[in-house]
């Protein structure tokens, strides 16, 4: 409940914010310190539970904590990405409703082919973490570069960056989540799983 709780304060709050009231309102001030309230209740809570939800274990483990992080970051730009970029092809680049759909192939392909090759490099690299971070750099450097010239880019330059940017984003999350399965016991591995599939979506909405 308490969990259920703060997730629906905060995305009242994000939701509401900058659109039906201003940022600095009230309302919306009173969510985020109200959702504050429930996310330390939800701690204090598994803290004191004979069983907790999510056990202390898993919310302290330093894999757990990081690979969350990045997942939900990444699955946040991707779903950012696939939402803004047809309104940016449409305003403008000029292109109609389905030239703007295709545009987001690159972006989809990439992400998957990033996924493909950071699934067979973890069987056999040990310190298959580096994968993700070399993505992630990757990701990186193309949404800044697209962010500063996205206008005065060629097309087909566009399309490459946003396919760089795929690639990067989808060596996240395999990585994350078979990092994280292995950093628990076998019988928290539903817990762990379960808690960054969670703020994976939190992350997304």
């Amino acid at each position: 409940a308490l969990l259920v709780a703060a997730t629906v304060t905060l995305m009242l709050a994000l939701h509401d914010g900058g659109t039906d009231y201003a940022w600095t309102s009230l309302r919306i001030l009173g969510l985020f310190a109200g959702s504050a309230a429930l996310w330390l209740a939800f701690v204090w809570r598994i803290r004191t539970a004979r069983e907790p939800l999510i056990p202390l274990s898993v919310l302290g483990n330093d894999v757990v904590v990081r690979g969350t992080v990045a997942a939900s970051c990444g699955v946040g730009a991707y779903i950012g990405l696939s939402i803004y970029l047809p309104v940016y092809f449409q305003s403008a680049r000029g292109m109609s409703t389905t030239e703007s759909g295709f545009g987001l192939i690159p972006l989809m392909v990439g992400t998957v082919f990033g996924a493909i090759i950071s699934g067979q490099l973890m069987g056999r690299i040990v310190h298959y973490k580096r994968v993700p971070v070399l993505g992630l750099i990757f990701a990186t450097l193309g949404a800044m570069s697209l962010a500063l010239w996205a206008n005065a880019m060629p097309l087909a330059l566009f399309v490459i960056i946003l396919a760089m940017i795929g690639v990067g984003l989808g060596t996240v999350l395999p990585t994350t989540t078979v990092a994280i399965q292995n950093s628990v016991e076998t019988h928290q591995l539903g817990t762990a799983t379960g808690t960054v599939n969670f703020f994976r979506q939190l992350a997304s909405a």
